[in-house]
């Protein structure tokens, strides 16, 4: 482990280095290249461990719970059964956040939901975006948004049949928070 240490000390310091590389075998080359481009990636991986995986485990225990708690309509029960969406109450039913946290999550400033649950229409490019919303889930398909004003449709087909309630998800995020720390060590690792 010294040695590609000071190899690759020398490929920045020291200009003789490709002076001898240029004569070497092509094998050492790669295999040089490829332990800087491994060593790079841990370093990487570590670094965006140990700066994000504290405000994603903060977020999980914390706010995630209270925004559901905040945001999820009342009394709300989405069932999905057999690739359809019913719910009872009317529809549309909105899951919205503050403005400028959905702009800097999304980095769109049309955004005003997250989620709209509209079981009457069918999806349209229309009514997605009279409801300045991420994801609008409809009668048959979730519609969302992604990078570059790109929506993705997705068939409830083979869906598995479910009730969502506001206490199924936060009975969730519990079972979730309690295996967070399995969950962060093999993220890191793999």
């Amino acid at each position: 482990m010294k040695n590609i240490f000071e190899i690759f000390k020398k490929s920045i310091f020291d200009v003789r280095l490709y002076r001898e590389v240029s004569v070497a075998p092509l094998r050492n080359g790669i295999r040089y290249y490829v332990k800087v481009v491994l060593l790079f990636s841990f370093f990487a991986t570590f670094a965006f461990g140990l700066f994000s995986v504290p405000q994603g485990v903060r977020f999980m225990r914390e706010e995630a719970p209270l925004f559901v708690q905040e945001k999820y309509p009342e009394g709300l029960e989405v069932t999905i059964k057999n690739g359809e969406v019913f719910t009872n109450t009317t529809s549309p039913s909105f899951i919205s956040g503050k403005k400028e946290a959905l702009t800097t999550l999304f980095q769109d400033s049309s955004i005003e939901n997250i989620l709209v649950i509209d079981t009457q229409h069918d999806y349209s490019k229309e009514v997605f975006d009279s409801y300045h919303t991420f994801a609008l889930l409809t009668k048959y398909n979730i519609a969302t948004r992604g990078a570059e004003g790109r929506v993705t449709v997705q068939s409830l087909r083979g869906f598995p049949e479910v009730t969502i309630t506001g206490t199924l998800l936060i009975n969730f995020l519990e079972k979730l928070n309690n295996s967070l720390a399995l969950f962060v060590i093999l993220s890191l690792v793999m």
